[in-house]
């Protein structure tokens, strides 16, 4: 793999950008994000069902 490299109008920008102020920053094509929408959110939901390990914690 080649290590990539930002030309120096990348990094203009870069710096540009890291410059403003949060109020400065235009976000009304983001939409905002509604705390109800996590309600049903669930720990592990991704989980693969892989069996549990055969050691604890407390066993070391």
């Amino acid at each position: 793999m080649s290590k990539s490299t930002s030309t120096d109008e990348q990094l203009t920008e870069l710096r540009a950008l890291e410059a403003l102020e949060d109020k400065d920053i235009d976000t009304s094509d983001i939409p905002e994000r509604v705390d109800n929408r996590w309600r049903f959110a669930r720990k592990d939901n991704f989980s693969t069902g892989l069996s549990k390990s055969s050691s604890s914690p407390d066993d070391y």
